[in-house]
């Protein structure tokens, strides 16, 4: 399936929104963008800053206090996930729309939206418009794997349920 008919099959009637690079148009909404995420430690019941999303969502993976806080102070995103994929996963973390995963990445997507105003504004600014994390390699949390839009893209689904929950 092409971009094209990617469009087609999801009934947009306009051009929907791709992120992926920080630094980027709309990159605020990757998980390595560098904005900071408070949310419980679920292991100690206490608030800590998690330095990218994508240090929460891959320190929530942890079965144990000792892997969250591996990750949680890992040097960087690219480093968090490298983490992330080496410890024993959370039971029922799973890869599909309404598994742990994605209740995670909605958590962290709206506190991310929530404690950073700025950010809040670009997203309800977006309006209705679909959103597409536009990786080439991801086809769970990205709409496109290498040539194919056949993805199932839970990060821009969960921006999108961010977005009506914060509106």
């Amino acid at each position: 399936m092409n971009r094209a008919q990617r469009i087609k099959a999801d009934g947009l009637k306009v051009e929907p929104i791709e992120f992926f690079v920080p630094r980027k148009p709309y990159g605020f909404m990757s998980s390595f963008s560098r904005h900071p995420v408070k949310l419980i430690h679920p292991f100690t019941g206490k608030l800590v800053e998690h330095e990218t999303g994508e240090h929460r969502f891959q320190a929530m993976k942890a079965t144990s206090e000792k892997d969250y806080d591996l990750i949680l102070n890992a040097d960087g995103p690219t480093e968090a996930k490298d983490l992330g994929r080496s410890i024993d996963l959370r039971a029922g973390w799973g890869s599909e729309y309404g598994s742990l995963c994605w209740y995670v990445m909605c958590e962290t997507v709206i506190a991310k939206a929530q404690q950073h105003p700025n950010l809040l504004k670009q997203l309800l600014a977006t309006g209705d418009r679909a959103l597409w994390e536009d990786s080439p390699v991801d086809d769970i949390w990205g709409i496109r794997h290498h040539s194919n839009y056949r993805g199932k893209n839970l990060l821009g689904r969960s921006w999108m349920y961010a977005r009506m929950v914060s509106s």
